[in-house]
């Protein structure tokens, strides 16, 4: 008596039963067998939380000086890299700039280097602190070997 691969009899219980079929099964017990492997797989898909979407972006507010992008709040303010930059070399540098106009040039990302003297001005006027930069970034620039004194 022939018998597919669960043991059962071909005469037993299965109509189904061929000799020949792949890994000597019959087609009841192939069709039994994936779908309780696939009705386990998919009751574990209903019981598995969806992944987590990514965290939203940081968004600040423009910069205060020119309006650009701003990359974060630097010195006591929100402001773009290149204002950061301009500020902390002018406060460190002790630079002083003339305007040769009336000193009340518009600064914003397009004109911003036009007038050294009014966006200095500005970068004051929004709120920019010396005492932001001077101590903690004199430190790094000594360490750096960068500051001549």
């Amino acid at each position: 008596m022939l018998a597919c691969s669960a043991g059962y009899g071909a005469a037993d219980v299965h109509d189904n039963f061929s000799p020949g079929s792949p890994g000597g099964a019959c087609a009841l017990c192939t069709l039994s067998s994936s779908s309780s492997s696939s009705s386990s797989s998919s009751s574990d898909d209903l019981f598995a939380s969806p992944p987590s979407p990514p965290p939203p972006p940081r968004t600040y507010k423009p910069c205060f000086v020119c309006q650009d992008k701003s990359s974060g709040y630097h010195y006591g303010v929100s402001a773009c890299e290149g204002c950061k930059g301009f500020f902390r070399r002018s406060v460190q540098k002790n630079m002083v700039y003339t305007c040769h106009r009336d000193r009340n040039c518009i600064i914003n990302k397009i004109t911003r280097n036009r007038c050294q003297y009014c966006r200095l001005q500005k970068c004051f006027a929004v709120g920019m602190s010396k005492e932001c930069c001077s101590d903690a970034e004199l430190k790094k620039e000594e360490e750096k070997g960068d500051l001549y004194l």
